[in-house]
């Protein structure tokens, strides 16, 4: 599993950060990931969990059926079946 890290600028705002658990540093290869599931807390811990997991994240939640909608760092936009249907052309 992934956590967030945290961090205050001066008081006035927070920054957070995907921390992969593998490495220890932030995680890299996703610069987005939505997840549409049926609570909010469960798409956060999902796009989370996509977003830790970076390049793999995409394909480890298409093998469980879930809608995605990811950018990569290339900037290519990635989306699962599930979420094709949600989204309108």
């Amino acid at each position: 599993m992934s956590y967030t890290r945290v961090m205050a600028d001066r008081g006035s705002f927070a920054l957070g950060k995907v921390i992969d658990p593998a490495t220890g540093r932030q995680a890299a290869g996703l610069l987005s990931a939505t997840v549409v599931a049926p609570s909010l807390s469960r798409a956060d811990a999902l796009a989370t969990a996509v977003f830790a997991m970076g390049n793999g994240g995409p394909r480890w939640i298409a093998q469980r059926g879930g809608p995605l909608l990811a950018v990569t760092t290339g900037q290519q936009v990635l989306t699962t079946p599930p979420m094709d249907r949600l989204l309108i052309s």
